[in-house]
């Protein structure tokens, strides 16, 4: 089976809802043209990532008139994945939702929550504390958020539970290395090892712009079973990279390294 993506490399303007509802149904338009079936947008999409005192201003239900606004655009296709701040029960989460034909198939609530450096995102938001893979029409889909993918028992676990495809939703601030160049080696090298390892196609998504001065690089792609990049964005510039994907290879990869049939679940997460 082969599957069009559309990997949505945006500038997101902080606070600003209906600005980046706009840039959302503009982005999925194009990905229609282009015959996408799933398009992907990244970390707090709809609000920005910088939004301390903000957050509570930004929060939307799953109910909401924005969210039901995307629901809607979805019914003619393609596949939406993006990131906002979900509102429940009095408490605030950094929320992706999976949309398809119209409702929602699925929500991943960013689970491991930075707390150093230029990151505060437990002064402003509740931890997930569940994961749960998506059936779609392509098959089983995991989402992880930014820091999450820093955590190898996430992967680990929804691939063991039969993840085909990884959604990774970024905001990755601009990194320099000593040469003054953008160093992005680390965010490639985690997805390069975890599509080699278990066999699975990732696709990765930064977004691009500046926030309170903190600038981000972009370079969205998707990496084919066995670590091999099949396409990348460019680095800092809004666009809308289109990738088609052969599912089969996910087969064969898996066949031709096989650590994850290897794989002996009950020492993994057996008692010590």
């Amino acid at each position: 089976m082969k599957l069009t993506v559309g990997l949505a490399q945006i500038d997101c303007k902080l606070g600003n809802i209906k600005k980046n509802l706009e840039k959302h149904i503009s982005f999925i338009r194009e990905a229609r043209k282009n015959n996408a079936e799933l398009v992907v947008f990244p970390e707090l999409s709809l609000s920005g990532y910088f939004l301390k005192e903000l957050v509570s201003e930004v929060g939307l239900k799953r109910d909401s008139e924005e969210i039901n606004f995307l629901k809607k655009e979805t019914i003619a296709g393609p596949d939406l994945v993006f990131g906002f701040v979900e509102e429940c029960d009095s408490k605030y989460y950094n929320t992706s939702l999976y949309i398809s034909k119209g409702e929602v198939s699925g929500y991943h609530r960013k689970i491991f929550l930075p707390n150093y450096g230029m990151f505060d995102e437990m002064r402003d938001f509740s931890k997930g504390n569940e994961l749960s893979l998506i059936n779609t029409a392509f098959g089983k889909v995991g989402i992880e958020i930014c820091e999450d993918t820093w955590h190898p028992i996430i992967t680990e676990t929804m691939v063991r539970y039969g993840a085909k495809i990884l959604i990774f939703l970024q905001a990755s601030p601009s990194r320099f290395n000593k040469d003054g160049n953008i160093s992005m080696s680390k965010d490639y090298l985690i997805c390069k090892f975890y599509s080699m390892i278990y066999g699975v196609y990732i696709l990765m998504v930064n977004r691009v712009g500046y926030e309170n001065g903190i600038n981000f690089w972009g370079g969205s792609a998707v990496f084919k079973p066995g670590g091999e990049i099949l396409c990348k964005g460019s680095q800092f510039n809004e666009e809308l990279v289109i990738e088609k994907i052969d599912l089969e290879m996910i087969r064969y990869a898996r066949l031709g390294f096989p650590l994850l049939r290897d794989q002996d679940s009950d020492v993994l997460f057996g008692k010590i």
